[in-house]
Formats: C-alpha cells, structure tokens, sequence
C-alpha cells in the first residue's frame, strides 16, 4: 500500500502559475524583449526605493494597527476579522518582497515565485480589503509583467 501525500499550499499556488501562465503568456500579446529586459533590471532598484520610501509609512502603520485593531471590531466581528486578515496579507506580502529582492538582482528563479506569492496575498489582501473591482484590475496589471518577466530568471 502506497502513502498518498495531500498537496501543500505551495503546490496549489504552482499550479495556478501554470495556468495563469499559459493565459498571460500564451493568450495575450507579448511585450518586446527589449521592454521585458528594462523590467528585469529596474525592478529590483524600484522595489528597494519603494520599500525605503514606505519604511515610515509601513512601520507607522504596523503601529497604529495594533492600537486599531481592538477598536475595529466595534463596527462588527465581520469588520474587524477583514481589517486583521488584511494586516495579515499585507504584512505577508511585505516580507516576501523582502525576501526576494536579494535574488531578483542576480535574476533567480526563487525570487520570481517569491513575488509570485506575493502578488497572491496582495490579490487576497485587495479581495478583502478593496473590493472585487480593485482586485481584478490588479491582478490582471501585475499577472501580466509578471509572467511576461518569468523567463528572464533562470538561475
């Protein structure tokens, strides 16, 4: 008798990329490589820019949720969950950023998925915190680049 093992989350999140993939990649049209080079190489500058602007702002935020959260319960046990869910994403999608930013310098594969991810809690953080419309516009926009970036991380 063999052991089945059951998915993991990661699984799940890899093989949406594939489908995902064959739609942004496969279906609609393809950025010029010298565009999808430009990319490759001023994102990782950008994301370090971005996270150093947004330091105060995000360590500012971290604290005044704390102290909000208590509070946000008081308009519902439906309101306060999605406002900590919402903390829960972003905070997650902070640190993956985090993680990869290292890798995307050196265009590692590992880095590609780690901002796959994180595109992933964004799109959940949106769903509960913005709305479906902020959600899809999102998704497609940053899907997109993403996976017409993907084969510039080979290592």
């Amino acid at each position: 008798m063999t052991k089945q093992t059951q998915p993991t989350l990661t699984d799940h999140a890899d093989n949406l990329s594939n489908k995902l993939e064959g739609f942004f990649v496969g279906s609609l049209p393809a950025l010029p490589d010298n565009i999808k080079e430009f990319i490759v190489k001023a994102s990782p500058y950008l994301t370090l820019i971005m996270m150093l602007l947004l330091l105060p702002v995000i360590v500012a935020g971290l604290g005044l949720g704390a102290i909000i959260t208590p509070f946000s319960f008081l308009g519902g046990i439906g309101s306060g969950f999605s406002f900590i869910l919402g903390m829960v994403f972003a905070f997650g999608s902070l640190i993956l950023s985090l993680m990869a930013l290292p890798g995307l310098f050196k265009r590692e594969k590992r880095s590609w998925k780690l901002v796959y991810y994180s595109n992933l809690l964004s799109l959940f953080n949106n769903l509960f915190t913005g709305g479906l419309g902020s959600m899809l516009f999102s998704a497609l926009f940053s899907f997109y680049f993403l996976f017409q970036v993907k084969g510039k991380y080979t290592k």
